[in-house]
């Protein structure tokens, strides 16, 4: 898909909005040296790196999303360096509980020529591609439902740049999930993650079979490693884990039908609702009490 501009339908000035107290807060005492909103535009939701194609940069994988779009523009000066800088977005969407759905560093994001001049149209964000560095997140929280979309770089004069795209979307992408990658960093790390693709109504599951094929190319690049699907249910009696694992017998079956080996998977039903302690880096779906999870089973 070839990268345009969104096409703006009124752009204002602000000085204070319903973006400005959260979008400030995330550098203390740096105020962006540009700061627009976009209302009701066609923003070019990039979810890949930027390669040329036939003499025109394009992205593998991106999406127009009609929203509010509210556009900062940082130079990040003492005491932050591209390494504090980078830390501290981490540190930051990390603590809201934000949900990191893609994301490219160096030479894997592509030019950035191409992100500063075609993407993001901010002539000073064009630096060395060795240290750029790109992610998007998704808000989890029902109050401030946006997608953030992070631009970092570092200029040959050791200027530090970083922008700050804030999306509000009119209708939220149903099919926004976190890439494989992301997914295999998370869970091999962590050891678990909520499943994507998953959603309940009631006592009705529902599969999305899109959903779940990021998680199953992330899965199979270890072809030997063995799946737990833990499932919890808000059931009354929690001695009755039936209907948890016929939960877990549909997310296996089509887990199976996108190509996880069977002999593989393993099943766990628990009835009662899950911890409230637990802590997922790739938070997905959690409704009325009912859970999917995927496991590395202890000791593998």
């Amino acid at each position: 898909m070839t990268i345009f501009r969104a096409s703006i339908l009124s752009v204002v000035i602000l000085s204070a909005s319903a973006f400005a107290q959260d979008s400030e807060s995330l550098f203390a005492n740096i105020s962006a040296f540009e700061n627009r909103q976009e209302i009701s535009s066609l923003y070019p939701l990039t979810l890949s790196a930027l390669k040329k194609i036939n003499g025109q940069w394009q992205a593998e994988y991106q999406q127009s999303v009609l929203g509010d779009v509210r556009r900062l523009t940082y130079e990040l000066k003492r005491p932050y360096t591209l390494r504090s800088a980078w830390d501290r977005v981490q540190q930051y969407f990390s603590k809201r509980g934000d949900q990191l759905i893609f994301e490219c560093t160096g030479l894997s994001c592509g030019s950035s020529n191409a992100w500063a001049n075609e993407h993001f149209a901010v002539k000073q964000l064009y630096g060395l591609d060795l240290s750029q560095h790109y992610q998007v997140w998704k808000s989890n929280r029902e109050k401030d439902n946006v997608i953030e979309i992070i631009y970092l770089v570092e200029r040959g004069n050791r200027r530090v740049y970083l922008q700050r795209d804030t999306l509000k979307p009119q209708d939220f992408p149903t099919s926004l999930v976190p890439s494989a990658a992301v997914l295999a960093k998370y869970f091999y790390r962590d050891r678990e993650i909520m499943l994507a693709g998953i959603s309940f109504n009631n006592d009705q599951i529902n599969i999305d079979s899109n959903g779940l094929r990021p998680f199953v190319r992330a899965f199979n690049q270890q072809p030997f490693r063995p799946l737990e699907i833990v499932v919890y249910d808000d059931v009354k009696d929690v001695s009755d884990n039936k209907r948890a694992l016929d939960y877990a017998q549909s997310v296996a079956a089509a887990l199976i039908k996108l190509g996880i080996q069977k002999g593989r998977i393993r099943l766990k039903g628990i009835a009662g609702e899950p911890s409230q302690n637990q802590h997922h880096s790739v938070q997905q779906h959690e409704q009325a009490g009912k859970k999917v999870m995927v496991k590395l089973p202890s000791g593998k």
